[in-house]
């Protein structure tokens, strides 16, 4: 059974190509060439994710949410969050994105915790950051999910 997906008003698309899940968590990072605020415990279990290419909707967040509320936001849309490999490789053939789309994604660590990968810039500097914290989600970034495998986008 297909599902429709009703993607957000401001939802941007982009199609990620030749992702390469042979590279290092940390490798990946430093394919996008930015300055780096890294927590090295969450960097080293970052899951590096499936498939050599992606189409990926980065979605608008309209509101601060906490972890769990963005888990159900994206359920409620019908999208999987993005693993953080291909959010890498997303801004590494995108060098430019997160001037005007700051990006990132969550997963869940073995105990549970939200763990994260920002791409944003700091006074005309590209960064990424991987961490793992207790706090909202920010508002001003764009969530970066894929379709599952049963979904197709509706162009309404």
């Amino acid at each position: 059974m297909t599902t429709k997906l009703k993607l957000p008003e401001g939802t941007i698309t982009r199609k990620v190509e030749n992702i390469d899940r042979t590279r290092t968590p940390q490798q990946a990072i430093n394919s996008t060439g930015r300055f780096t605020k890294l927590n090295d415990s969450v960097v080293k279990n970052m899951p590096m994710g499936e498939g050599n290419e992606k189409k990926v909707f980065l979605i608008p967040l309209e509101k601060t949410l906490t972890h769990k509320e963005l888990e159900q936001e994206v359920e409620k849309i019908g999208v999987e969050l993005a693993d953080p490999n291909t959010v890498c490789a997303l801004n590494e053939q995108y060098p430019n994105l997160a001037y005007a789309y700051p990006n990132a994604t969550q997963w869940r660590d073995k105990n549970g915790k939200a763990c994260h990968i920002f791409f944003h810039y700091l006074r005309g500097t590209l960064w990424v950051d991987v961490v793992q914290y207790d706090l909202n989600f920010p508002l001003n970034f764009f969530l970066v999910c894929t379709s599952k495998e049963s979904a197709e986008v509706s162009e309404s």
